[in-house]
């Protein structure tokens, strides 16, 4: 509702505002897997790669 009548790109709405993601894990993918099996509704939200620093948001067409 704020981006569609405020016209905020998405770009802006991840700058500016929480998207929804209230509580992350930072994991190694080992420590992943087995967070995994221990509780199976955990998703995995994005990765760390080595590179210049940025961010890039892909979007997902999941929703929860």
């Amino acid at each position: 509702m704020i981006q569609e009548y405020g016209r905020v790109s998405p770009s802006e709405m991840f700058h500016v505002f929480n998207m929804g993601l209230g509580m992350l894990l930072i994991l190694s993918p080992d420590n992943a897997a087995k967070a995994k099996a221990l509780q199976p509704e955990l998703i995995t939200v994005g990765q760390m790669v080595e590179g210049p620093s940025q961010v890039t948001i892909k979007r997902s067409e999941k929703r929860f």
